[in-house]
């Protein structure tokens, strides 16, 4: 199987998993942005809905360890921890997805650097940062030339009114 075609399809089922995740969050859980809940409870409500598409992978929130060791990179030496992980726990791996949240905010540099280190670090295949706001969500991905922009921003209607995001 070429490899280019693997990773493709790779990302749409990613993809596919993050965007079903955020149906779910909106559909059952959209007061939690509503009432301005920290961005940590928002995360972990879109972490439990991920592990529904990812029954044989670890899906952890804040999770700081690289086997025993604290996770860091070259721009967080004192250590990070990244909102969602998807991966198998242990030095080893293999790792899949790093999500960042961001909660009624843009994503910004730091953000975006702090995927970065833990893609080239420790070998995540793909990463995401979501900016949440009331009407939607805007994904930026990293870790493919694949993501058309089309495909990175979300928006939804009224779930009463249309059963689906639009």
């Amino acid at each position: 199987m070429d490899a280019d075609f693997a990773n493709r399809n790779e990302f749409i089922q990613v993809r596919r998993a993050v965007w079903l995740a955020l149906q779910q969050f909106f559909m059952r859980d959209s007061y939690l942005l509503e009432s301005d809940v920290h961005e940590g409870d928002v995360s972990h409500r879109i972490a439990v809905y991920l592990e529904q598409s990812f029954p044989l992978w670890h899906v952890d929130c804040e999770f700081n360890r690289d086997g025993q060791d604290v996770k860091r990179t070259s721009e967080a030496s004192m250590g990070f921890r990244p909102d969602i992980i998807v991966h198998r726990r242990g030095r080893s791996g293999p790792n899949l997805l790093a999500v960042e949240i961001k909660k009624s905010s843009e994503i910004n540099d730091g953000d975006r650097k702090k995927l970065e280190g833990i893609l080239s670090e420790y070998g995540y295949s793909w990463g995401v940062c979501i900016s949440m706001c009331s009407d939607g969500a805007i994904l930026e991905w990293q870790g493919c030339e694949i993501a058309e922009p089309k495909l990175n921003e979300l928006r939804w209607a009224s779930v009463e009114e249309t059963g689906h995001v639009e």
